[in-house]
C-alpha cells in the first residue's frame, strides 16, 4: 500500500474522537502502524544504498512524515486501550 493512504487511513483513525473505542479501532490503528513501520524501515534501508543527494532529501522528508505520523497513532492507540480497558 502506498505511503499517502496509509497516511490517509492514519488520519481518519486519529480524527474519530467522539466515537466509541472499539476493540475494532485498536487493530485497525495497530495495523496501519504496523505498515508505516514496514514503510520507514524500507525508506531507511534505502537510504543506506548509493543514491543521490537530491533522493536523500526526498526520503529524509518522508521519513519526518512517517516519523511524526507513527508517534501521533502510538500516542492515540494508548489513550485508545485506556478507554477501552477503563469501559470494559
Amino acid at each position: 500500500m502506498k505511503t499517502h493512504t496509509l497516511l490517509n487511513r492514519l488520519d481518519d483513525l486519529l480524527r474519530q474522537n467522539g466515537r466509541s473505542k472499539t476493540w475494532d479501532e485498536m487493530q485497525a490503528l495497530r495495523k496501519v502502524l504496523r505498515d508505516l513501520r514496514g514503510k520507514q524501515r524500507k525508506l531507511e534501508s534505502k537510504l543506506r544504498t548509493d543514491i543521490t543527494p537530491s533522493e536523500q532529501d526526498e526520503i529524509h522528508a518522508k521519513l519526518r512524515v512517517i516519523r511524526e505520523q507513527r508517534r501521533k497513532g502510538v500516542a492515540r492507540l494508548r489513550t485508545v486501550f485506556r478507554d477501552w480497558v477503563e469501559h470494559s
